[in-house]
Order: C-alpha cells, then sequence, then structure tokens
C-alpha cells in the first residue's frame, strides 16, 4: 500500500512535468533526483528540497495549490487527470480538489518516514530499492 500512496503524488508530478522532459516522471527517477549530492543517500533535507521543487513545477499557475486548473493546455490532460485523481486520494487531506502545499508536504513527508525503514532520517539504497527507486 505504501508504494501506492507513494507513486499516486509522484504519478501526478509526473504528468504535470511531461513537458518538462529534464525532470523525472516516476517514483524512481524522482528519489534518484531528490540525492542532490549523488552519495546514494536521500536525507530528509534533499528529500524536502525536491517535495518543494516538483510542487513549484505542479503549481503552474503559481496559485499555492494544485487543481485541474494546473493541467496542461492539450497534450497531456488524460494523462494528467488520471493522475490527479491518484494523488488526490493520498494528498488531498481535506478532499477539496486541491492539493495545497502544506497538504503535499505532509504527505510526501509521511511517505518518506515510511520508506525510512531505518529510522535515521534517510534513504539509502537498500531503502530506496524497495521503493523501486
Amino acid at each position: 500500500m505504501s508504494r501506492f500512496l507513494l507513486a499516486s503524488p509522484f504519478a501526478l508530478a509526473g504528468a504535470v512535468l511531461a513537458a518538462t522532459p529534464a525532470l523525472a516522471n516516476d517514483q524512481a527517477k524522482m528519489l534518484k533526483q531528490a540525492d542532490a549530492n549523488k552519495d546514494g543517500i536521500v536525507t530528509s533535507a534533499e528529500a524536502k528540497t525536491n517535495r518543494a521543487k516538483i510542487f513549484g513545477k505542479m503549481d503552474r499557475n503559481d496559485d499555492g495549490k494544485v487543481n485541474k486548473s494546473d493541467r496542461p493546455s492539450l497534450a497531456g490532460k488524460g494523462k494528467f487527470d488520471k493522475a490527479f485523481a491518484k494523488a488526490s486520494a493520498s494528498a488531498d487531506a481535506n478532499r477539496d480538489g486541491t492539493i495545497t502545499q502544506s497538504e503535499w508536504e505532509s504527505a510526501q513527508s509521511a511517505q518518506f518516514r515510511k520508506l525510512d525503514l531505518k529510522k535515521d532520517g534517510k534513504l539509502d539504497k537498500t531503502e530506496m530499492a524497495k521503493a523501486g527507486a
């Protein structure tokens, strides 16, 4: 179940970011991308920085929230809608059809803690492998 919950918000990020090829569009790539110093370990600080960057890219109209108004104008609408529905299931805490930055951070932070099997505030290669990275 934790894989679904983690993948859902990342799926939304992937769908929204599909127009930005340099950014990852799946869970494994996003976890690797979060490893800012490329040491094979994602610290909670690296993950938080990456989460903020992803949210900023998803919030296409810069209103501090992600909802259907942020979906791409032409290509990718269907992909976005499916990903948004999945992400909303885990990140939209109040079920209002909008994911705020606070909701996004809370959901993603909870998933990081679930993946952090050693409870040391970082994801090593073993933990990332179990998450599919």
